[in-house]
């Protein structure tokens, strides 16, 4: 009996121990995914305009190229617009988070 609670003892440390490593990298992850985004609000819609050139003439102020861009997603929630940019890398975010 006392080997038997011997065993389930190590066993629940060994997966608590897992499971908190298994969450570490989940936080890894996340953190490394939300270290390309950009998220750019407040650029006022005008008619006949598309997302391509918003998205172009916002790069070009902001000092980057749309090659920096891996996925654009766009949302409109209400009135506000919010463009999502992910970047390619971290180095093309932190480039255009202080106009380098």
């Amino acid at each position: 009996m006392k080997n038997k609670d011997y065993d389930l003892t190590n066993k629940n440390k060994f997966l608590e121990n897992k499971v908190i490593a298994v969450e570490q990298r989940l936080m890894n992850f996340e953190q490394s995914q939300l270290s390309k985004k950009i998220e750019i609000a407040g650029i006022p819609e005008v008619e006949g305009e598309t997302l391509q050139e918003i998205i172009s003439k916002t790069a070009a102020k902001l000092s980057f190229t749309t090659n920096d861009i891996e996925l654009v997603n766009w949302s409109r929630t209400g009135k506000s617009n919010v463009i999502c940019l992910d970047m390619k890398n971290d180095d093309a975010k932190k480039n255009v988070a202080w106009g380098s």
